[in-house]
């Protein structure tokens, strides 16, 4: 991975956690069910070229803002949702940090064009970033698997919108 893709992906976190952009109609509407695919890092051993999974995203709840309250500045105007996907094909492992006992992933817009995905919010020395580009129900971008000594594994990333909105938590 480049070295200026892993320094950006190190301030990911930070920035993510200070965005309080809301999502309003003039802005992409990102709710609903995504297929993402996870490429694999081309420093890592791995069985297949890539892994795929779900993404299911909706307006954070008071719910949610009960179970999160150990970090509510994550959560103001932010999509969240679940997540589903094996990386033991491309990593030889899960992520660290990715379980469904985690805190929910969360997703915030960067820029008018653009995303920041947490798929394990609040953990900053392990779990699972990305960042992407939005071009209608597309996003294509990068992922990092962030560690305690550094940027960790990465690769490109890609999100494809397959259906509605969720309902309920």
């Amino acid at each position: 991975m480049h070295p200026l893709l892993r320094r950006a992906f190190l301030v990911l976190p930070l920035l993510a956690a200070c965005s309080t952009t809301a999502v309003t109609p003039s802005q992409p509407v990102l709710e609903g069910v995504w297929q993402l695919t996870f490429w694999a890092p081309a420093s890592t051993p791995h069985t297949a070229d890539s892994v795929t999974g779900v993404l299911e995203l909706r307006p954070a709840t008071p719910v949610d803002s009960a179970l999160l309250q150990h970090f509510p500045q994550m959560y103001p105007d932010k999509l969240v949702g679940r997540v589903r996907v094996d990386f033991t094909p491309i990593l030889g492992r899960q992520v660290s940090c990715l379980s469904e006992s985690s805190l929910p992933p969360t997703l915030s817009l960067a820029a008018p064009d653009s995303i920041v995905v947490g798929f394990t919010p609040g953990a900053a020395d392990c779990g699972l970033w990305a960042t992407g580009r939005i071009r209608g129900d597309v996003v294509n971008g990068a992922w990092l698997e962030p560690t305690f000594a550094g940027p960790g594994l990465g690769g490109r990333f890609r999100m494809v919108r397959t259906g509605a909105p969720p309902v309920g938590p």
